[in-house]
């Protein structure tokens, strides 16, 4: 609050106690509405796009479908380069081979596994026609 705001409330405070009539309002003057920024322009193009129909599914449901697919691809690729090099590093330490040929079982089939689940995921954010689940 700034000091001249205080210094008007304090100056109105004991005319106000008094039973005085309050001073009148001031009229301010009214604006038109403010034209749209081009911010908000972009927004309202965004939202008219991603709900843009491509057969039974909006734009956006398309790219959200992209996105999990490639959020999949990337976190294999994560999964199978870090994750695994890790696990073999650690297994290399140890004096049985079981474990170096578990994790390098298990590697494919995991990478494989992230694949198909990403895909299913994809493909139930999308309505697809009754033809095509079959």
């Amino acid at each position: 609050m700034s000091l001249r705001r205080i210094l008007t409330l304090l100056s109105l405070a004991p005319a106000s106690l008094a039973g005085a009539p309050p001073p009148p309002a001031r009229d301010l003057p009214t604006l038109g509405p403010a034209p749209a920024s081009t911010w908000e322009q972009g927004w309202d193009w965004t939202k008219e796009l991603l709900l843009l129909r491509i057969g039974d599914n909006a734009f956006g449901r398309v790219l959200a479908a992209l996105a999990i697919l490639l959020v999949t691809v990337t976190l294999r690729r994560v999964l199978v380069t870090m994750v695994f090099r890790l696990l073999k590093k650690v297994a290399r330490r140890t004096t049985t081979t079981l474990d170096d040929k578990l994790f390098a079982g298990l590697e494919k089939p995991s990478a494989a596994f992230l694949l198909v689940l990403g895909t299913f995921l994809a493909l139930s954010l999308l309505n697809l026609q009754a033809g095509a689940d079959r």
